[in-house]
Formats: C-alpha cells, sequence, structure tokens
C-alpha cells in the first residue's frame, strides 16, 4: 500500500470511530464500583465505546498505540434511551435548531475523572453562528464548557437566525478539548447533518479571521520550491535545540527562545482526494484559546486543488527558560473528499 493509501485508510478508520459518539449530562453517570472503571450508562455510547477498544486492540497488534482518552458525542433524541437521531433530518423549525448532544470523554486508563475543558464551534453551511448550550451562550460563535472524563452529558444546543438557503443546508458542530494538568489535547470531534429550509434566509453568520490577516501562510505547489518546508519542521531551521517524542506520540521540542511556530495543511496529491478545501483554525496554549490570528481567535484558511501543502508559521514572543504546551487545530467545513479532515498538532515546547 503506497503511503497516501495508509493516510487513506488511516483517515476512514478515525473518522469512523469519531463519527460514533457518545452520550450524557450528569444525567445518567456510568457506576464506579471498587476498582472497576465506570461505564457509561447511556447504551449508544457503551456501544462506541466498546468498538473503539476493539479497534484499539486491533492496532496494538499491528505494533500501534492509540491513546487510551477520547471524546466521544452523538446527537440523540432528547428522552431517554437518547437514540442517535437521523444526521439527514436535523429538526429546524422557524430558523431555528435545537438539539441535544450526548458526550463522555472516556478515559480508558482512569477508574476516577479529570477535568477538561471544551471548546464548541457551530457552522451552517460552513459559516459560523452563535448558539447556546447547557443554557450558557457563545461569544463571537466560541463557548468553552467544563467536561469530566468518565462522566456521561446530555447538552442541549439551540441556535436561530440562521443564515440558510432553501432547500438543503448542512450543520455541523465541532468540539476542541484539553486538561491542562495534564498538557493532554484530544483529537477534535465534529458531527455533522442537514436540514430543509423551505425558503432562505440571510439570518446571522459570523466572520472568522480571514486568510490574508493571519500572519505569514507560504503555499506550496512544487515540492521542490521549498524543500525545507517538506519535512515538516515544527519550529524555523537552527531554532531547535532537542526533539523527543514517545510511543503515543507526545513530543517535547527545546529551543531558543521566541520561536516561530509550524503548521501545516496537506492537500494531497492523490486524485480522490486533492481538490478545493476550507476549513476553520484554532491555537491553544497551556489549555487557553489564542487570539493569534490578526486578534481573532479563529481563522479561516482555504486550499485549491492546485495547492499541495499550506504552512501556517506564527512567532512567538517566549523568553528563555519557558514550558508551554501547544496545539493548533484545524476543522474542515468545505471538503474534496467524502470524509473531512479535522487535524491538529500538539507538542510541548521548552525555551532555553
Amino acid at each position: 500500500m503506497t503511503q497516501n493509501g495508509m493516510k487513506r485508510w488511516a483517515l476512514i478508520v478515525i473518522c469512523l470511530l469519531l463519527l460514533c459518539p457518545a452520550a450524557n449530562s450528569g444525567a445518567a453517570e456510568g457506576a464506579l464500583s471498587g476498582n472497576t472503571h465506570p461505564l457509561s450508562a447511556i447504551p449508544v455510547l457503551r456501544e462506541m465505546i466498546e468498538e473503539n477498544n476493539r479497534a484499539d486492540e486491533e492496532m496494538a497488534r499491528m505494533g500501534f498505540y492509540a491513546l487510551r482518552t477520547m471524546l466521544f458525542m452523538k446527537i440523540v433524541e432528547p428522552a431517554g434511551p437518547y437514540a442517535p437521531i437521523d444526521a439527514g433530518r436535523m429538526p429546524f423549525s422557524g430558523n431555528a435548531v435545537d438539539l441535544t448532544l450526548a458526550v463522555r470523554i472516556e478515559e480508558a486508563e482512569s477508574d476516577g475523572s479529570s477535568d477538561f475543558t471544551a471548546t464548541a464551534l457551530l457552522t451552517v453551511n460552513g459559516r459560523m453562528v452563535d448558539f447556546e448550550l447547557n443554557g450558557s451562550k457563545s461569544t463571537g460563535g466560541i463557548l468553552p464548557f467544563p467536561l469530566r472524563s468518565n462522566q456521561d452529558y446530555l447538552l442541549p444546543v439551540h441556535a436561530e437566525q440562521l443564515p440558510v438557503s432553501q432547500g438543503e443546508n448542512e450543520i455541523q458542530l465541532t468540539v476542541m478539548s484539553c486538561c491542562p494538568t495534564l498538557e493532554l489535547y484530544l483529537d477534535a470531534q465534529y458531527l455533522d447533518g442537514t436540514f430543509h429550509a423551505e425558503q432562505a434566509t440571510e439570518g446571522a453568520g459570523i466572520d472568522p479571521c480571514p486568510e490574508e490577516r493571519i500572519g505569514r501562510v507560504v503555499t506550496v505547489r512544487d515540492q521542490q520550491a521549498a524543500p525545507e518546508l517538506m519535512t515538516r519542521p515544527l519550529v524555523n531551521a537552527g531554532e531547535q535545540l532537542a526533539f523527543e517524542s514517545d510511543h503515543r506520540g507526545h513530543t517535547l521540542i527545546r529551543t531558543r527562545p521566541s520561536p516561530t511556530l509550524h503548521f501545516y495543511l496537506d492537500n494531497t496529491a492523490d486524485a480522490d482526494l486533492n481538490g478545493q478545501r476550507a476549513g476553520l483554525m484554532a491555537l491553544f496554549v497551556d489549555g487557553q484559546l489564542q487570539p493569534v490570528w490578526d486578534g481573532q481567535f479563529i481563522a479561516e484558511i482555504r486550499l485549491q486543488a492546485s495547492d499541495r501543502m499550506k504552512a501556517i508559521l506564527l512567532k512567538t514572543d517566549y523568553p528563555s527558560g519557558e514550558r508551554h504546551s501547544v496545539c493548533w487545530y484545524y476543522a474542515e467545513t468545505e471538503s474534496a473528499d467524502e470524509w473531512k479532515v479535522f487535524d491538529r498538532i500538539c507538542f510541548t515546547l521548552e525555551t532555553r
């Protein structure tokens, strides 16, 4: 199998796992008896976790190591047994949607709970919108909320005054989460679906920072023109002093003060994968969302079919002797393929 073929296979496996998401809001906590790992009280949630555990076991047999902490999500019926709803018929009425989000962070190697901070974004036809989650209102389309691992949550989601087109519309909920004390960032999870609108409505969308204002972006159309970027360094040449990575992908980079961080978007040359793409970017440092995109927290970036890769370069001002956990997220809103790309680059940075 080619490298791109392996990449596609891995993406499909990951997407299948991540699209199988979870359940409850303090309304149904898993039972904990003695030293037994707490199980979800929501049937669909337990099924997804069991399926994920089977996939982890298969990966282990192949010599790969899975991250044993993962966020699961699912849009479900508002009453028990909280069955998943049809993604092709999201409830929409009066230019508003009302959903019930089932969520669980499964920390498989713990019998207790860790404190996580999650950040949610909601888009309609690729545009960010304001919304409410569990009674809290987003600001600028961004809504942080707390989660504890190994607990079930059922969270109501409401959004109105939506910018919709006549006919079919796509809605997408994206959640990024981290545990600052563990310096652990989880893969972003997303749920998308469609709803039908009888007429178009302008509504109220939110504009992220456009690409031309996010700082330095290098577009690679010919890989021979940018050989230093094709190895995907995380900092500028000459800034890195040491690099360590363990078998589960935890990375530590020691650098000179004020390094320039590098993040990458790949538009593979596979005929069935490359094409026009668009997505939203966020950067977290020490668990906090950063306004690094011309003062905004979320930026939009686009790839054309002719673009092989884009490199996003961010200059920091960290003096010597600092340590930070860093995570860059990319959540695709427009894809050239059936499966949307959700990416993250995470590492711990120490300046010397």
